[in-house]
């Protein structure tokens, strides 16, 4: 509303515009542009940065998004969807950290290069986002986020673990260096990044990631290997399972399955899992420790 006194229009242009469909409220006193909002209608990401951008609006002291609301506007993958508020940031430490309806103040020290501007709004750099998601997350969840936000090419492991050594940062500094020490940047999806942390959750030794092996002759590659005892894993449920296009989904199936009995002629244990398994870690420890066990049974049984 400020700006838009400042470029001669008073509270009846505005009301104007808005029954005109010219511009549209996005909160008290703060309106955008119909066709800006239109346009970000379709995209997550920008119209959480749309939504921000008013909300730093209405502050005096210059903030900036922050944690889920930095991480939702790079687009990063999380275990379980962000709190919807709005969340910001400012270091001006004569302010009070807030909570309201729809937004989260926070206060904190943050230097200038941890500071940049993606889709328009002022936020903290991928690092920085990923390294305060990873004080506050469950293990499980900061190394999903962390783990895709490399795979965006946002951030490397070195500039994660640069950031954490920041000599004021550290609020869950313990939480975040396990994180970091156990990313793999070879993960290939946020189902193998929550399965990989889960393992290691459970007391389950952790398989080779992204595993070329051959199967009657033809060289494929999986996504998890325990290779001492030829057991396969693939974090993707029925995933796999999936037709190509113009493919009957009849045939996709029966691809798969005559796959999986090619790995057990060959003395490959294979085991699968979805989403389900992992948010059930009991259900997933039980499926993953019956594979490891028949695949120790099977060498035993080969003379291995």
């Amino acid at each position: 509303m400020e700006q838009a006194r400042a470029q001669g229009f008073d509270l009846k242009d505005v009301r104007r515009m808005v029954r005109a469909g010219y511009i549209k409220r996005l909160r008290a006193r703060v309106y955008v542009a119909a066709a800006e909002l239109a346009a970000a209608e379709g995209d997550a990401a920008l119209l959480h940065a749309l939504h921000v951008r008013g909300l730093q609006t209405s502050f005096e002291t210059p903030v900036i998004a922050a944690a889920a609301s930095a991480g939702r506007i790079y687009g990063l993958e999380f275990m379980d969807p962000p709190h919807p508020d709005l969340v910001v940031m400012t270091g001006d430490l004569s302010v009070s950290g807030t909570r309201r309806d729809d937004y989260r103040l926070r206060v904190a020290h943050v230097p200038e290069h941890h500071i940049t501007v993606f889709n328009g709004v002022r936020l903290t750099t991928p690092a920085r986002t990923v390294v305060d998601l990873c004080a506050e997350l469950p293990f499980v969840g900061g190394v999903v986020v962390a783990e895709s936000a490399i795979r965006k090419g946002l951030v490397t492991v070195a500039e994660l673990s640069e950031t954490a050594d920041w000599p004021s940062f550290r609020r869950g500094i313990i939480k975040v260096r396990r994180v970091i020490d156990f990313l793999d940047p070879a993960s290939e999806s946020p189902l193998e990044s929550a399965s990989r942390a889960t393992f290691l959750e459970l007391g389950i030794r952790i398989p080779r990631t992204q595993v070329w092996i051959v199967i009657d002759g033809v060289r494929i590659r999986v996504d998890f290997f325990w290779e001492d005892v030829l057991l396969v894993g693939e974090a993707d449920g029925l995933g796999k399972y999936r037709a190509k296009a113009g493919e009957d989904p009849l045939l996709a199936i029966r691809k798969e399955k005559a796959r999986e009995q090619l790995a057990l002629a060959d003395g490959i244990e294979v085991v699968r899992w979805g989403w389900h398994e992992v948010r059930n870690p009991r259900l997933l420890q039980r499926l993953v420790l019956a594979g490891l066990a028949r695949g120790t049974e099977r060498q035993r049984g080969r003379g291995a």
